[in-house]
């Protein structure tokens, strides 16, 4: 995982930050967008200027990694890499695989690695840091031949900059989805002990995270949440004969934001309306032990925790 540099800006005119708030995101599309989106508009949803927003953005294979537990593990190297200040091996692969638009393997750099005599990297290319990175990507670039252009610019265009994370006053938040077809009881547990173990803030949204957004509409009915929790695909007469493609959620919130779609998203409507999803979340549960089981989210503690800096909104 990587900082997104473009969200990562400290704003103009304003105190420095107290503290940094990391977003690592389960999804790839609709989560980054809204919190993107929830940045740029810091102002206007009065989130405090003293906190500094940075969505971390997945690299190379991470890309597929949508299951919690092997977020959890990419977190969790960012994390040991900040507390370092070094990357290792296998991120520098990640990275440059990622430049490449994914179109140079990671096992093809792997093997052009070993191959370029860098020392120390047969021996600690599995687990081990790398002391000089400019160095081992000029050895790398000696080694290519005319027929490697695209890992060639990709390195010419790499930059490494490490990340800093201030571990007394900088918090990471995990976002994900409790869907209990795919994150698993023992796989729930598990997440949430390593969690609380590393001080990540576990931020569950059960059954899914537009859940999270369809609250930014309205309540939600007693009469409703078995379906909600069991949030299975609609039948086909309930989306007018079309082949059923979506959830029980995603349907309920497209009566209420039209063309909805993970990749499209309309964040202005929604974050107009963010005060009144803080409200229609009332009385959910919010506790990650909670939300095992029960329809709910924690969302509300981040938004919490970013209009308030000075004070540690999360509790319990």
């Amino acid at each position: 995982m990587r900082e997104l540099r473009e969200y990562a800006v400290r704003r103009s005119g304003t105190r420095s930050p107290l503290r940094k708030v990391f977003l690592a995101f389960e999804g790839e599309k609709t989560e980054s967008i809204y919190f993107s989106a929830l940045k740029q508009q810091s102002a206007q949803c009065r989130l405090s200027q003293l906190v500094e927003l940075v969505p971390l953005e997945k690299e190379g294979r991470e890309y597929g990694m949508s299951n919690p537990v092997r977020v959890l593990e990419c977190l969790t190297a960012f994390m040991e890499e900040c507390k370092e200040g070094k990357i290792t091996w296998k991120s520098l692969i990640r990275k440059l695989h990622a430049e490449t638009g994914c179109q140079v393997s990671e096992e093809e750099i792997h093997d052009l690695l070993l191959q370029s005599e860098m020392p120390g990297s047969a021996s600690q290319m599995d687990s081990g840091y790398i002391e000089d990175v400019d160095s081992a990507v000029s050895q790398l670039l000696k080694s290519l031949d005319e027929n490697q252009e695209q890992l060639k610019n990709a390195i010419l265009n790499f930059e490494f900059d490490p990340p800093t994370m201030d571990w007394k006053t900088d918090h990471i938040y995990m976002i994900v989805d409790r869907d209990r077809h795919s994150f698993k009881e023992n796989q729930y547990d598990e997440v949430l002990t390593k969690c609380n173990t590393l001080n990540i803030r576990f931020c569950p949204t059960n059954p899914c995270f537009e859940l999270w957004l369809l609250l930014h509409f309205r309540k939600l009915n007693e009469a409703e949440l078995d379906n909600i929790l069991e949030n299975r695909k609609v039948k086909n007469q309930e989306m007018g004969g079309k082949r059923a493609k979506k959830t029980y959620t995603e349907f309920i919130l497209c009566q209420h934001l039209p063309g909805y779609k993970k990749k499209h998203v309309n964040t202005n409507l929604l974050l107009s309306k963010l005060d009144n999803a803080l409200a229609n979340a009332s009385g959910l549960p919010e506790d990650p032990l909670l939300l095992k089981n029960q329809v709910g989210s924690a969302v509300p503690r981040l938004i919490r925790d970013l209009r308030d800096a000075e004070k540690d909104s999360h509790t319990g």
